[in-house]
C-alpha cells in the first residue's frame, strides 16, 4: 500500500476534518481513525476524558505518552481501533499523535509514536461502573535510536545484555515480527533501552534477508567489516529518515550509495517509493 504522503510538522495545528481524516481516511470522530487510504493510524486526546477513564499523558521527560484506548462502556478490548494502535508495527502502519486545542475541531501534531506496550487498569465507564481499560505505552519514534547488528558484546551500548540471535532466516523472520508486537507488560523508565532491544531484532532479520546484497539495487555489498561480515546500512521505507517506523514490512538493508541517492538524490522519493513495494512484495513472499 503506497498511499497518500502523509507529512505532518510538529507543533503545528491541523483540523481534523479537513487536513487529518478528512484528507488521509479514517472516523472523523472518536480518539483513533485507522485510515483505508495510506499506512496510517491516527489518535487523538484532549481534556476531558477524566471521568470516562481516559487519563492521557506524558512521562517526565515527554518521551513517553500513556494513551487510553476506546470504548466509554464496559470493559476495553483489543478490537477496531485498539488492535490498529496495538498492530501498527505488525502491518507496518505509521501511528501519528495530535492533541485537541479547540472546540472547532483543531489538534496540535504531537509527533509520530511506537507502541511500546499495553497494559490493562481499573477505572470507570461513563456510568461510573468500574471495568477493564486498555492503556498503551507509547514512544517518540525520535527517541528511538538506529540500530547496526552488533556481533561482538563489545559494539554494544555499555550495559547492554542480548542473548544470542536465532540463526535460520525463519528464526529471525519469527523474532522480528514478534518482536514488534507489543508485549502486553507496562514499560517505565527502560522503555528507550526495550524499543532498542526490540529494534535490533528487526534489523538482525532485515540484514540475513538482504543475504549480502543491496534490497534496493541488488548489488552485492562494497565491502566486508572486520568480522566478516557485509556492510549494508539500515534504512526505514516509510520515513524518508532513519528513525522510522520498526517493521520488517518498513526497513530494509541497502548500499551507501542508494541510502544517500534516497536521502539527497533528486530521484530519492521515487526511489525510496520502488524500495518500500520490493520490500512489500519480498515480505509477502517469506515463508
Amino acid at each position: 500500500m503506497d498511499g497518500l504522503d502523509v507529512a505532518f510538522v510538529e507543533g503545528n495545528v491541523y483540523s481534523r476534518s479537513k487536513e487529518i481524516t478528512g484528507r488521509f481516511g479514517g472516523s472523523p470522530q472518536g480518539g483513533i481513525a485507522h485510515s483505508r487510504q495510506t499506512p496510517a493510524v491516527f489518535i487523538f486526546t484532549g481534556e476531558g476524558g477524566e471521568k470516562f477513564g481516559y487519563v492521557d499523558k506524558w512521562d517526565d521527560a515527554e518521551q513517553v505518552f500513556t494513551y487510553t484506548g476506546e470504548g466509554q462502556v464496559g470493559d476495553m478490548t483489543f478490537v477496531r481501533g485498539n488492535a490498529a494502535v496495538r498492530d501498527h508495527g505488525v502491518e507496518g502502519r505509521a501511528l501519528h499523535l495530535f492533541k485537541k486545542v479547540s472546540r472547532n475541531g483543531r489538534y496540535r501534531y504531537m509527533g509520530e509514536m511506537q507502541c511500546a506496550s499495553t497494559s490493562m487498569v481499573r477505572g470507570p465507564d461513563k456510568y461510573g461502573d468500574e471495568r477493564e481499560i486498555i492503556q498503551f505505552q507509547l514512544v517518540r519514534v525520535r527517541a528511538i535510536p538506529e540500530v547496526m547488528p552488533a556481533t561482538d558484546v563489545n559494539d554494544l551500548p555499555a550495559g547492554s545484555q542480548f542473548p544470542s540471535p536465532p540463526t535460520s532466516l525463519a528464526s529471525l523472520r519469527a523474532a522480528a515480527y514478534k518482536a514488534v508486537k507489543p508485549p502486553g507488560t507496562k514499560i517505565t523508565t527502560n522503555t528507550p533501552r526495550s524499543i532498542y532491544q526490540r529494534s535490533r531484532s528487526v534489523v538482525e532479520y532485515v540484514f540475513a534477508r538482504a543475504q549480502g546484497s543491496c534490497e534496493c539495487c541488488d548489488s552485492i555489498a562494497p565491502f566486508r567489516r572486520p568480522d566478516g561480515t557485509f556492510y549494508l546500512e539500515a534504512h526505514h521505507t516509510e520515513r524518508l529518515s532513519d528513525n522510522g517506523l520498526d517493521s520488517p514490512v518498513f526497513v530494509a538493508a541497502i548500499c551507501p550509495t542508494c541510502h544517500r541517492r534516497i536521502h539527497h538524490g533528486s530521484d530519492g522519493k521515487a526511489t525510496n517509493a520502488a524500495l518500500r513495494r520490493a520490500i512489500a512484495a519480498k515480505e509477502s513472499l517469506v515463508i
